[in-house]
């Protein structure tokens, strides 16, 4: 197989590749909007054991993410190789991709989820400044409201990004760390906001904020 070759079929994996990623975010979505559906009608029950069913079908959407990051891992080493190729003045010079070692590629560093350019940590330092608008029910914590639930939903996804699930019982929605030691939870409901979800963020510094939507938006 000639160097053209493989370039032909480097460019037809990428293509491929982003396809998938673009799929897995179509399905990521959906999977995260249909468990948050189920949990605004299972929580109104006064079973609380639906709490841990509605956590068991969240736990089933971090197979999707992990795919998505390793194909993102895959894309990078295939667009690397063909920058290389027009870097070398095309494919008559160009060596051919890398082969894989025993110990397989070197570990990706952590990576750490962004809402329009800023950490949770970031977001905590300064006080949820950037997310929405500042709410005047916020008197010991920093409270920020949003125009709706699906946009708290967005900015968890983003945040909560690269970061490990944590089980803790006395938190009534999902709780993951990021990589860089700051918590971002998905509070099912609140006693400001009902049925409508929370977003809670607290860096390592125990600085913190909340974004909601406002009272009357149970959407």
């Amino acid at each position: 197989m000639s160097v053209a070759d493989v370039v032909a079929q480097a460019r037809a994996a990428l293509v491929e590749i982003e396809e998938a990623q673009r799929g897995l975010v179509v399905a990521l979505d959906k999977a995260e909007r249909g468990c948050q559906l189920s949990a605004q009608l299972l929580l109104a029950s006064a079973n609380h054991d639906v709490v841990w069913v509605v956590k068991s079908a969240a736990d089933a959407t971090e197979p999707l993410k992990q795919a998505y990051a390793a194909f993102g891992r895959s894309a990078d080493l295939i667009r690397r190789y063909l920058d290389g190729i027009a870097g070398n003045g095309g494919p008559g010079t160009a060596p051919p991709p890398p082969a894989p070692t025993a110990a397989g590629p070197p570990a990706a560093p952590p990576t750490v989820g962004t809402w329009r350019g800023k950490t949770a940590s970031e977001y905590a330092r300064d006080k949820g400044e950037g997310i929405g608008r500042r709410s005047p029910r916020g008197k010991k914590i920093s409270v920020r409201e949003v125009d709706t639930s699906r946009e708290i939903r967005d900015i968890f996804e983003a945040l909560s990004q690269g970061g490990q699930r944590v089980n803790d019982p006395r938190y009534d929605g999902i709780m993951m760390i990021t990589p860089d030691g700051t918590s971002v939870g998905l509070r099912f409901k609140s006693a400001t906001t009902k049925n409508a979800p929370t977003l809670d963020v607290r860096d390592k510094h125990k600085r913190a904020f909340k974004v909601h939507v406002p009272r009357k938006d149970y959407i």
